[in-house]
């Protein structure tokens, strides 16, 4: 009888794809796979339901399981025998995000307070505080600070944590990680304004561009995935932008295979906001990065892929909340046309290579993941033993 694997999906699709990408491995590695996931129909997410659809009809392997929602789930408590995580994000964000509820004491100043001063941490470069999540920006008073420091220390809880990296990435991050000492134990919508800006600095740059385009959130953020989740693309682009760069650049709406686009021959660069999927992807792919993070993680994403891997540059005037016309054609050409955007493609390269070996049969990354299967098959053993004989 094959063992079995449940997984349990965030209702997100970062966290959705990453995970059936690890269903596959383990059905690769001969356990059976059962996801749960819960029901999606009051989200009105047409990217997530859109995601979910191709998956599910494309792993018959995979058996899934839609759950009810529950209005008003009684409380749980945490009797689980063994808890495994999965970190759809990078190693560098783990790290973080495992030492925030340490670092802080009641008689310092909170992130917020500290703006830009810059934080020091085990196993990522220096980086402002302002980057962290916003809700470690908030007053620590606040029940959104708590609830999410409360989150982050829970992590400790689980008996392992499988990240989605592979080593030679992320080597500080990861050697911090396996260090004993290590411890002391929103969607990605520009506005209407920022569009144009976009529009205006791809025009100029004169290169040859896809562009996925969403609506702006506007003041009804509900809204961003319901009815008006379609951009009118004629009213929100500067008059004549689709016209005057047809054969030059395309436009789409809301959403493109990325892994596939990426992967072609004709990609010099891409755009990201530093999800750490999107970062993989693109990493995998051997393509620079134009690094233009917007919430989350992705801030300290961007300090990691510019200061640390190097495989991106900065667009400048993001903290601002307006990021220029100027500043997006500079960056094009940038990395297109200049020896600093070579050497950015050779370091990315090396990357790709690298992940590569680091899949093979010997590699990093399959040896950790085997390592993860055993320890975690050898705990569930000694639990049972322990429950056996009456611990």
């Amino acid at each position: 009888m094959k063992k079995t694997v449940v997984l349990y999906p965030g209702l997100a699709v970062g966290h959705f794809v990453p995970m059936m990408q690890l269903a596959d491995v383990l059905l690769e590695e001969g356990y059976a796979v059962v996801v749960a996931l819960i029901d999606i129909t009051m989200e009105q997410n047409i990217p997530f339901a859109a995601a979910v659809d191709r998956v599910t009809a494309s792993k018959p392997s995979v058996t899934f399981h839609t759950l009810p929602r529950i209005h008003n789930p009684p409380t749980v408590t945490n009797d689980v025998q063994l808890l495994l995580g999965f970190f759809t994000s990078n190693a560098s964000t783990l790290a973080v995000f495992l030492q925030l509820p340490w670092v802080r004491t009641e008689s310092q100043p909170s992130f917020k307070e500290l703006g830009d001063a810059t934080l020091n941490l085990h196993g990522v470069p220096p980086m402002p505080a302002s980057h962290l999540i916003e809700e470690m920006l908030e007053d620590p008073e606040s029940e959104i600070y708590k609830a999410m420091t409360n989150s982050l220390s829970k992590n400790l809880e689980a008996d392992g944590i499988l990240v989605n990296t592979f080593t030679s990435l992320e080597a500080r991050a990861v050697e911090a990680l396996t260090d004993p000492q290590f411890l002391p134990k929103r969607a990605g919508n520009h506005s209407e304004v920022q569009l144009k800006e976009i529009a205006v600095g791809l025009e100029r740059s004169g290169h040859r561009f896809l562009w996925v385009v969403r609506a702006p959130l506007g003041d009804n953020p509900e809204k961003a995935f319901g009815v008006h989740a379609d951009p009118d693309l004629h009213t929100l682009l500067p008059e004549g932008f689709l016209e005057r760069t047809k054969g030059l650049g395309l436009v789409v709406k809301l959403w493109a295979p990325q892994v596939d686009v990426l992967r072609h021959k004709a990609i010099g660069a891409f755009m990201t906001h530093c999800g750490w999927n999107s970062i993989l992807e693109g990493t995998m792919a051997g393509v620079p990065m134009l690094c233009w993070p917007l919430y989350a993680e992705q801030k300290m994403n961007r300090v990691f892929m510019v200061e640390e891997a190097e495989i991106g540059l900065e667009v400048v005037g993001w903290q601002e909340g307006l990021v220029k016309a100027e500043e997006v054609e500079a960056k094009v050409r940038l990395v297109l046309d200049s020896k600093e955007g070579e050497k950015i493609r050779a370091r990315v390269t090396a990357h790709k290579e690298a992940a590569a070996m680091a899949w093979k049969n010997g590699g990093s990354s399959r040896t950790a993941f085997g390592k993860f299967l055993l320890d975690a098959g050898n705990l569930g053993k000694e639990l049972r033993h322990a429950s056996l004989v009456g611990y």
